[in-house]
């Protein structure tokens, strides 16, 4: 048995050619004929789970459902239905009747990772078999103590829509797009009064769970919270379970898994996808409804015009990205040259470790400025540990720009012009006003000087004319910042 299942299962293909093969399948899978999501991404969602099909699941969560309105997940051990304290047929019928999701745990609880190639997949096979055969809606598998690797994953791509997976990644507990379909995180109820690091409340405290579902809610995505009917039993945290899904319910949609990968499935992934931070380096390539792409390869994302501000701090681009960003003369706050070079390309360079928290010092922007030929560009970095840019910095390795045309005249000031450059600049004859010989030239102006002084010490700084096609040359010096010195030939060889 193959599972087939819902037409928003994801394309998980391997090699490229696949790829391009299943292409043209999109439109089935909730994609229109220029590769757009149909289906809108929700709002926040929730999913309530239980492991084992353990007799209390019945006693004592199943009266929480009916009390909250709502459906939980059971991932169901099929060796250990009707046997012991465990649910029978007739109970996981009744919960999938009130809204429950009854899905596989495996075969029989086995450590999966610890077994033959051949006796893994049967665990995953005969469950997912056991599942189907008896009516159950559930396509998703639950692995067992948290244990899995690539061999796991590849073979649950056989038989199921998705994973889950016990977390211990604060960083990856919220499922975001696109997600992780065959290795969603999970966050587990505790009784331990332990204080959760990313919280900074006891485990077992209401505040974290709250803590956790205002996050979601504030960012966006999938989060996954799980038990086992039989510890809220020991613990005698009914109260906690049950005021937790209250609260849930008022700012989340709860979900069961087949529900959340109906709105939140990735169109396609290749490779073994995985966002955990050993793994984010891995070839893959995953894109979501809602069009984002997670991939080894980096990816260069193109922003409309103006839409980045010179205001926005590194925390507001998302990490693992590359941003391209036209801006125009009428935005304020980013570098230029003098003469206009305001309009520009920036590239915002968002590339911190995977997984890791906050080492924004690995971000930066470089600001290339319209029209310059030469090397010429800005860079500025975050500061390390705190959100906020370094200034502009000039980089320009050759020293030497090369102009547009008449964007100096012999009417720009010392002042006005940028330090420590060699600019070269053509002239025509309509704009020669005030050069040596009323004719088309190129205009040389040095500022290197001011590099290696003080930047207003403008007696360093010179101009010189070199009229076109002759070997005519005229030079004059800045006296200060607003004024130049009388143009003097300096040769003459008639042509």
């Amino acid at each position: 048995m193959s599972f087939q299942g819902s037409s928003f299962r994801p394309l998980v293909v391997i090699d490229n050619k696949e790829i391009r093969e299943k292409f043209n399948e999109f439109k089935n899978r909730g994609m229109n004929a220029r590769g757009r999501s149909t289906t809108r991404i929700p709002r926040a969602m929730v999913t309530f789970g239980t492991d084992d099909g353990a007799i209390t699941d019945k006693t004592h969560l199943l009266p929480i459902t009916r009390a909250t309105g709502i459906g939980m997940v059971n991932a169901v051990i099929p060796t250990r239905v009707q046997a012991g304290n465990h649910l029978t047929l007739a109970d996981l019928q009744t919960m999938q009747a009130e809204g429950w999701e009854i899905t596989s745990h495996t075969w029989s609880h086995a450590d999966l990772i610890t077994l033959t190639d051949a006796e893994s997949e049967e665990e995953i096979r005969k469950a997912a078999e056991w599942i189907e055969a008896n009516g159950f809606g559930g396509r998703t598998l639950c692995i067992p103590y948290g244990h899995y690797g690539d061999r796991e994953k590849l073979i649950a791509q056989k038989y199921h829509r998705a994973v889950r997976v016990s977390n211990t990644d604060a960083k990856l507990t919220i499922n975001k797009t696109p997600i992780p379909t065959f290795e969603l995180k999970s966050l587990w109820f505790s009784n331990l009064t332990t204080i959760d690091a990313a919280a900074g409340f006891p485990l077992n405290s209401f505040e974290r769970y709250k803590w956790w579902i205002d996050k979601v809610v504030a960012e966006g995505g999938w989060l996954v919270l799980f038990t086992h009917g039989w510890e809220i039993a020991e613990w005698g945290a009914s109260q906690l379970l049950t005021d937790v899904i209250n609260y849930a319910k008022t700012v989340a949609d709860i979900v069961t898994f087949n529900e959340g990968l109906d709105r939140m499935d990735n169109v396609m992934e290749s490779g073994l996808y995985s966002n955990n931070y050993e793994r984010g380096y891995d070839p893959h390539f995953a894109m979501s409804m809602d069009g984002k792409i997670s991939s080894n390869y980096q990816l260069i994302t193109k922003i409309k015009k103006n839409e980045i501000k010179s205001t926005m701090l590194p925390m507001d681009f998302e990490n693992q990205t590359i941003t391209l960003c036209n801006v125009d003369s009428t935005q304020t706050g980013w570098p230029m040259l003098p003469g206009g070079y305001k309009a520009g390309v920036l590239t915002t360079y968002a590339i911190q470790p995977i997984g890791a928290t906050w080492d924004i010092g690995y971000y930066w922007q470089e600001f290339k400025p319209y029209g310059t030929v030469s090397s010429t560009r800005f860079i500025r970095s975050a500061k390390d540990g705190e959100n906020l840019w370094h200034p502009w910095t000039r980089w320009d390795p050759s020293v030497t720009i090369n102009a547009r045309i008449n964007t100096y005249t012999a009417a720009t000031l010392p002042n006005e012009l940028p330090v420590g450059f060699r600019i070269q600049c053509c002239v025509n004859s309509a704009n020669s006003t005030g050069m040596p010989a009323a004719a088309t030239g190129l205009f040389i102006i040095d500022t290197t000087g001011l590099a290696n002084s003080s930047p207003t010490d403008f007696g360093f700084v010179y101009q010189e004319y070199h009229r076109y096609a002759t070997n005519e040359v005229w030079r004059r010096v800045a006296t200060n910042g607003t004024t130049w010195s009388s143009w003097q030939k300096l040769s003459y060889v008639s042509t």
